[in-house]
């Protein structure tokens, strides 16, 4: 049976006035780790800030060991 390792990544959002961005931008992130071995597994985001609104999302990703 294979046994894996996981990592997460948080990215927060920047939050304006007009609109809420991530401060990096999360394809670059997933393309940098899955270069290292990591594959993407999901994103999370709770609604934790105002209105239900998220304040970051965490990225997941796996690998085998």
């Amino acid at each position: 049976m294979k046994k894996y390792e996981y990592q997460r990544i948080r990215v927060h959002f920047r939050m304006g006035f007009i609109e809420n961005r991530l401060e990096y931008d999360y394809f670059e992130i997933i393309q940098r780790e899955a270069a290292q071995g990591w594959r993407f597994v999901e994103t999370f985001s709770p609604g934790v800030g105002g209105y239900g609104a998220s304040r970051w999302v965490d990225l997941i990703f796996e690998r085998a060991l």
